[in-house]
């Protein structure tokens, strides 16, 4: 699809420290853009800021808890501080929890969807009074082909992920009068990583790891585009990017 020009963008990348949001941050600031990346792992993502633009003008490492209102408003209080207007907010966060569905806890299905698609909602929230006001702006938020096809084991992330489509729908739905429009990424046909024990003892796995480098970089691509002139027309849509997409794309 080539290089386009995002000169104007500002750019918030939530999930900014897994493969995916990372891929997407090096895309979107070669391309022109100013990047906030946003995640509660601090150390992480100030080191890709400072692997993407060592000048620390264009890539910005945005500390936050994704799943704190206070927080999130103290991040973009920080952002309109700094003069920068966000108008585009691409949501990357993506955590599943292993568990037998008849094991399920509600404690822990609830943990899934605030993780999963509390900070699709309230960063969106946050964002709009900004886009609205300068009249428009482009969410983004990255789904999984699970939520269109179940796997054993994850109902919880099953059912957040459903809902980020959804939601996206709503957006691009009930804010289009305001020039904001939104569509939803589906990372398809990729290698989920193994499980990891987070300290709370429960099995997890971050799925962002697992998808191959080279894909990370198609879905950056893909999302370039979407933000850019060329996508001005696309809203309310779910794109499934995977090896066969990227191969059709290009043939």
């Amino acid at each position: 699809m080539g290089l386009v020009n995002l000169e104007d963008k500002c750019v918030i990348i939530s999930g900014a420290s897994n493969t995916v949001g990372q891929a997407i941050g090096h895309k979107l600031v070669d391309c022109g853009a100013t990047v906030y990346l946003m995640s509660k792992h601090a150390d992480k993502i100030a080191m890709i800021a400072k692997e993407i633009d060592p000048s620390g003008k264009k890539a910005i490492a945005m500390p936050c808890e994704l799943l704190s209102q206070t927080s999130i408003q103290e991040s973009i209080d920080r952002i309109e501080a700094s003069d920068h207007n966000v108008n585009v907010l691409i949501n990357a966060t993506d955590v599943a929890l292993y568990e037998k569905l008849e094991n399920l806890s509600i404690d822990d299905f609830n943990r899934s969807l605030s993780i999963n698609l509390n900070p699709v909602f309230l960063l969106a929230k946050h964002c709009f009074p900004m886009m609205k006001e300068h009249g428009g702006g482009h969410i983004i938020n990255l789904a999984s082909m699970i939520s269109k096809k179940c796997v054993p084991n994850i109902a919880a992330y099953n059912a957040a992920k459903g809902g980020v489509i959804m939601l996206t729908r709503a957006m691009a739905e009930e804010w289009a009068k305001y020039g904001i429009r939104a569509n939803t990424i589906i990372n398809g046909n990729v290698e989920l990583a193994s499980p990891r024990d987070l300290d709370s003892g429960h099995r997890v796995m971050d799925s962002a790891f697992g998808i191959k480098w080279s894909l990370a970089e198609d879905i950056a691509e893909v999302t370039a585009y979407l933000i850019s002139e060329k996508g001005k027309d696309i809203t309310g849509k779910e794109i499934v990017i995977d090896e066969d997409f990227i191969n059709d794309l290009r043939n």
